[in-house]
Order: structure tokens, then sequence, then C-alpha cells
């Protein structure tokens, strides 16, 4: 009896010694920094700080929302993956770790090991307008004009390592087509340009696009997603446009550093899909047209892989190369 009672207390001795046991007991005791590589007063910067704040109540600890942009988002997911796995340093990003990784690019980090997902935020589903001045009316008008004019038909992207240019990219191999990519610094001036005429083709988001074709300003081709959006009633996707095997969507996620104590990463999973589905918060970046949608981190990972594969196998078949 002494002797089974001697190993008892030797095993809660040896359980209290392991700091990643003690770490996760009084977690978190110290402010918390999440970082957002992207500027401030865009997209993901709104979802960085809506969770910070909503993030920092309910844990009664300061959240510090630092805008790391740089770097194509490498610059802030590097000081992510890099910090120590306490979870005390988390990001808040899109899916760019799945093109990054597509593109086979020399990263300071592994995206599959050196930062985990805590959870899905949001999709974000697109839509492909076309100007007014180009005369196309649905995705069978603009496939034929294409297919008339090779390399003519000129379409806006932000960068290789963009949705906007991977969904055209896509579009031409599935549409058998070829067209002329022309790249702009930002989705404004390639809002202006389509407006203008300058070019026949660009995506945004689906509540801005919705918007344009409600205003009679451009026409909308259809939306990226599988299926339709409710801030486009009456928009179809391109897969029922004619191109069945068709999507690309966008998504945003909460990663942790790699090795962060499985009892944190509980923690931090159940509190923000606790964030995620408070009506306030989903009313808010509902109408800022993300879909919310959490998960468990092993749901995250799963979708993080689909999504990979996907785009190597786009970025493969396809001859894409990444910009220097």
């Amino acid at each position: 009896m002494k002797i089974s009672k001697i190993l008892v207390l030797a095993a809660m001795i040896l359980v209290t010694m392991n700091p990643q046991v003690l770490l996760a007991q009084g977690y978190p005791n110290k402010p918390i920094r999440m970082v957002v590589p992207f500027p401030p007063g865009g997209g993901g910067d709104l979802i960085g700080r809506l969770l910070g704040d909503a993030f920092s109540r309910r844990v009664n600890q300061s959240v510090v929302v630092e805008n790391r942009p740089g770097g194509d988002t490498i610059i802030g997911i590097t000081a992510v993956a890099q910090a120590a796995p306490d979870g005390y340093t988390l990001l808040v990003t899109g899916d760019n770790i799945t093109v990054h990784e597509a593109y086979q690019m020399k990263l300071p980090y592994n995206s599959f090991k050196d930062i985990i997902p805590v959870t899905k935020i949001a999709n974000v589903p697109l839509i492909i307008m076309t100007s007014q001045q180009a005369g196309f009316k649905n995705l069978a008008e603009l496939l034929a004009a294409a297919r008339a004019k090779p390399g003519q038909v000129k379409f806006a992207h932000l960068g290789h390592s963009t949705h906007h240019y991977l969904s055209f990219k896509l579009l031409e191999q599935l549409g058998n087509i070829k067209m002329l990519d022309i790249p702009y610094k930002g989705t404004g001036p390639a809002t202006n340009a389509l407006l203008a005429g300058d070019i026949e083709l660009a995506i945004m988001g689906v509540g801005a696009g919705a918007q344009l074709a409600q205003g009679g300003k451009a026409v909308a081709i259809g939306v990226t997603s599988t299926k339709r959006e409710v801030a486009a009633p009456g928009v179809s996707t391109i897969a029922e446009g004619g191109l069945p095997d068709f999507s690309m969507v966008a998504k945003f996620y909460v990663f942790a550093t790699g090795g962060t104590p499985q009892d944190i990463m509980a923690r931090l999973n159940a509190e923000f899909v606790a964030i995620l589905k408070d009506k306030p918060i989903v009313d808010r970046l509902t109408a800022a047209g993300f879909g919310v949608d959490p998960g468990t981190s092993a749901e995250a990972q799963a979708s993080i892989r689909v999504d990979y594969e996907k785009l190597r196998k786009l970025v493969v078949s396809a001859g894409l190369k990444a910009e220097d």
C-alpha cells in the first residue's frame, strides 16, 4: 500500500514538473499577441480585430493585434511560426499558406508543421464580374468570346498567389481558353479599370460585386463557390454556368505555433468556436462578406490539405510560376 502511494505521489510530482502541463493550467495569464499579416483597414484586419477584442473579453486578458504586412503574408506568418509554442502568439490569416506550398516557394517555415490551425474562421466566396462594355451576359458568352480571340480577353488580378489569379487560371483550364492577365496593386484600381472598360474581367467579394450588378455598373458572370450565395441573389455558380468542376473559395483561419500543448489548443478552439457562434460576431462578418464556418482543429487541417492538393494540381498542370 505504501509503495502504491509513493508511486502515485511520484507521478503527481512528475506531472506538475512538466512545463507544458504547468503552462496549460494557468493559460492565459499574460497578454496575447495576435499577428495579422495584412495592413490595417482590410478584411483580414477586420477579422483580426473583431476576434481579438472578443477573445480578450472572454479570457480576461489583453490581446494585442499586430499588423505585420509584407512579403505576401510571409513576414507575419514567420513571426508566428518562429514564436514560442505557448499559445501567446496567434495568427489570423487567409489560406495563403496553401498557395505558397502549392507553388513550392522557399519559405523560412514549414506551413504544415510550424503553424497549426486552431479553427477555420470563414469561407470567402468570390464573384466574377465583367464590364458593361465587354458585352458578355453570362459564362457561355464569355467562353465563346475568349475562344474566338485567344489571349485578348483581359482579366485583373492582384498577384499570382491570390485567388483572383488562380480562379482565372482554373477558368482558363476548365474552359479551354487563353486570356491576358493584367496585374493591379489592389481591388480598388482593378474595379476602376473594370468600370472604365479597360479590362473585361475582374474578381471581387460577392457583396461588392452584387452591388455593382444591381446598380447596372457591371455584369455578374457567376460566383466561384459550389452553391449560390445569399448576398448575390439570382447569380448562378460558375459550375451551373457550364463548368461543373469549377470551385474556388478563399478561407480564413486562426493559427497557433506548431508544438503548442494540446490543452491550450483545446482551450483556444473552444473559445474561438464560441466567438464565431456569437450572433453579433456572425452578423458583422456576414455583412462583410464572410461565410462563418468554425470547427475543430482537425477539420481545419483537413480543409487546408484538400485545398493544397487542389491548388498544387492546378499549378503543375497549368505550369504556373510564383512571382519573384
